[in-house]
């Protein structure tokens, strides 16, 4: 059992979604295929964060998206011909003692699909010992090697596949669920992982951390919330939403959630909820009101969580781009995608079913502030009142 597994990370930046282009929903499709779980809509993941994983015996290194949005792994099969899997390391079950086909109720081997974003992959269910270090921190896992990958987005991309870290609502069963599968094997000394988003000021990898938290990235208090659904995302209640810590009245009349998700790169949510905050914000695209740009909130239990504009505007010489899209959904949940995540690390807590928040520790602040003005400016700020 190994108390801590650190996986560095690396963020891809895909700029025309950056640039706010419409989201999208996730969905499976392939009527020739048997359909792998439901992934909620959400937008595109145009700063995925990937890392490492070894499959096999002896393993097998790929390069993989870990998404706590999705809940199923896959890998680009051998025999894939597509032009976006030349480019890839490719899964091959031939080299693996451990590998296996997952049962089913024929005799014919099961064909699977999955779409994601723009792209879709079909392939065979297969089992294999999927692990987080080349021998080390292991356990048997389904996943689909892929047969056929569409090239949008997947030749744009360096990584090969992508492992999904949600509950195991998102998986297709309990075999496809590697978090799970990790801890009826014992594998870590607890139910847990966080994420650790670095800046470009840290001059470092990202981080995933599973079996505990590496408390150095930590700069404050945890503030645990419980989930608000086990089915399947990391979501939490929300309050509202706060621009300068006044309430928005986004959530009145039902219950709002917001789901962490490293599997997007920007924040995303319903319609009404976007355009409502693009309007307060009033980013204006030539960067002329960056100096007065608002600080934009989540309100969670009894505290609200503050992101600047150095999260959630994007600032080069062709402009100042909000990183915020809008779904054509009617769930209230708003995903927080890359500029949350790069300003709070995130604990992913399976035993007791919660998400925990702390101020992440930086190399340095954009406001010339320590880490400690600027957590006790942004962390768990009381509400002011409403618009």
């Amino acid at each position: 059992m190994l108390r801590l597994a650190l996986v560095p990370l690396v963020a891809l930046v895909d700029a025309s979604v950056l640039r706010g282009q419409s989201g999208r929903h996730l969905q499976n499709s392939d009527a020739g295929a048997t359909p792998l779980a439901v992934t909620p809509p959400r937008s595109p993941a145009p700063s995925s964060i990937y890392g490492k994983i070894y499959v096999g015996v002896p393993p097998q290194e790929f390069l993989v998206v870990y998404d706590t949005g999705s809940g199923n792994m896959f890998l680009p099969d051998r025999a894939c011909q597509s032009t976006s899997c030349m480019t890839k390391h490719s899964y091959d079950k031939l080299l693996s003692k451990a590998a296996k086909q997952v049962p089913n109720e024929t005799s014919v081997p099961e064909e699977v699909s999955l779409t994601v974003g723009h792209g879709s992959v079909v392939g065979h269910p297969t089992l294999d010992k999927v692990c987080l270090q080349p021998q080390n921190v292991c356990a048997s896992t389904a996943f689909v090697a892929a047969a056929e990958m569409s090239d949008v987005p997947f030749s744009l991309y360096p990584f090969d596949g992508v492992v999904g870290l949600g509950m195991p609502g998102l998986s297709r069963n309990k075999e496809y669920n590697f978090l799970g599968n990790l801890a009826e094997a014992q594998a870590l000394e607890k139910d847990r992982f966080s994420v650790w988003l670095s800046k470009e000021v840290d001059h470092e990898d990202s981080e995933i951390a599973f079996g505990d938290i590496p408390m150095t990235r930590v700069g404050s208090e945890i503030a645990w919330f419980p989930l608000s659904s086990t089915e399947g995302l990391w979501q939490v209640e929300m309050k509202d939403l706060t621009v300068n810590l006044v309430r928005q009245g986004l959530c009145k009349g039902f219950t709002c959630h917001v789901a962490f998700d490293t599997g997007t790169g920007v924040l995303a949510g319903p319609r009404h909820m976007v355009e409502a905050l693009k309007q307060e914000l009033n980013v204006a695209s030539d960067c002329s009101n960056w100096d007065g740009l608002p600080a934009l909130g989540v309100e969670l239990a009894d505290g609200v969580f503050n992101i600047e504009k150095y999260e959630y505007v994007q600032k080069s010489n062709e402009g100042c781009f909000l990183q915020m899209v809008a779904l054509d959904t009617v769930k209230p949940v708003l995903f927080l995608g890359t500029p949350f995540l790069e300003r709070y690390v995130t604990i992913y807590d399976r035993a007791f079913l919660r998400v925990g928040l702390a101020f992440a520790v930086h190399r340095s602040e954009a406001t010339g502030e320590s880490n400690e003005e600027a957590r006790q400016r942004l962390m768990a700020r009381e509400a002011l009142g409403e618009t």
